[in-house]
């Protein structure tokens, strides 16, 4: 999502989104930068009517329409009971917002004593936690993680193929497009490939954070600073 957010462009133009059939018909990934855009403007404010989406993310109302439906047939975005403005007149809105149970990630805080795991929604309500033994090595944090993804998906009795992906926050210089930790005084690594290897280990998409840019992230999505 930071891809869209950091080239600061809006396309005009709706790109078709990729689709699977090994996963149930989900998209692989809605990855072009107006559905990155669509996503993000949901995740920031909860819920929007189309025109408000429109007007957010600089897409025309046809586009608009157009996307969201393949987001609502593949049961990413979800319509919610109509709302009647008292300030507009006209029609009532129709609310578009994230279906929180299209999928559940896997967030990891390595700066945690002891370091620890969490099963989230994509409103970022916490499902269930779990701690991991602290660890340095980098193949055993992976394999702490991927010990401990049974656990929190037993706990809130979701399935493992519901888990879209991962994030590790660390302490430290992070180089996100290559989910390299370049150096962390806390771990004791230096250009340690992280993401790759707990993808390898666990096989599900992973990404990493410097842990107080991680913070902000979370208040600015979905705590204190959503305002």
């Amino acid at each position: 999502m930071g891809t869209a957010r950091q080239n600061g462009k809006r396309d005009a133009k709706p790109q078709g989104a990729s689709r699977s059939s090994a996963n149930g018909g989900r998209p692989v990934a809605v990855a072009t930068s107006s559905y990155v855009n669509i996503i993000e403007a949901l995740l920031e404010n909860g819920s929007m009517s189309r025109s408000e989406l429109a007007t957010s993310t600089g897409l025309s109302r046809s586009a608009l329409t157009e996307m969201s439906r393949v987001l609502i047939q593949h049961q990413f975005v979800e319509e919610s009971p109509s709302v009647i403005d008292k300030q507009r007149k006209g029609r009532p809105s129709i609310m578009l917002s994230l279906n929180a149970r299209y999928g559940y990630f896997v967030g990891v805080g390595l700066t945690e004593d002891p370091p620890l795991m969490a099963l989230t929604d994509c409103h970022g309500n916490v499902l269930a936690e779990h701690e991991i033994g602290m660890v340095m090595d980098p193949e055993e944090v992976a394999k702490a993680i991927a010990h401990g993804i049974p656990g929190l998906t037993q706990a809130s009795n979701i399935s493992r193929e519901k888990v879209v992906g991962i994030g590790v926050a660390l302490s430290g210089h992070v180089d996100h497009a290559q989910g390299i930790c370049l150096h962390s005084n806390l771990l004791g690594w230096h250009n340690v490939p992280i993401a790759k290897i707990v993808e390898r280990v666990t096989e599900m998409p992973t990404y990493i954070d410097n842990d107080a840019h991680a913070v902000a992230l979370g208040q600015k999505l979905f705590g204190l600073a959503r305002e």
